[in-house]
């Protein structure tokens, strides 16, 4: 519950940032950051609250050169480094509140994204900090 609370939080003052912007993107990572959790988050969910067919939000997303997928790697990027540095909690904790299956998953894309293990991430932002 606590974890939970951290996490609608920190979505929310994400949220305000991304209400800000009207493009397509912005709106579609506004709604990938609040079902995030969701293990059923999909192009098809993400189009149907925007009101529009999953082709078209494709179509959409090319136009301002990006994808569905990237959109959602990008916020999980965003939010796991936050909750890694900011907020300090574990890597299975990470991965729960990204609505990744596995730990495992989230240190290979972890791995993807920064070219370093979650763990390594913390340890250097640690000692910049210091």
């Amino acid at each position: 519950p606590l974890l939970y609370a951290l996490y609608e939080q920190h979505a929310e003052a994400l949220l305000e940032i991304y209400r800000k912007q009207s493009n397509v993107s912005s709106q579609a990572k506004m709604i990938i950051m609040a079902r995030l959790r969701d293990h059923q988050l999909s192009l098809p969910l993400v189009a149907q609250a925007l009101f529009m067919s999953p082709r078209t939000l494709q179509r959409k997303l090319e136009r301002e050169g990006t994808s569905f997928q990237r959109l959602l790697a990008e916020v999980r990027e965003e939010l796991a480094k936050d909750y890694l540095i900011r907020l300090g909690i574990t890597v299975t904790q990470t991965s729960m509140l990204l609505g990744l299956s596995q730990p495992s998953a989230f240190v290979r894309s972890f791995n993807r994204w920064t070219g370093m293990s979650p763990r390594e991430f913390q340890r250097r932002n640690r000692s910049i900090e210091s």
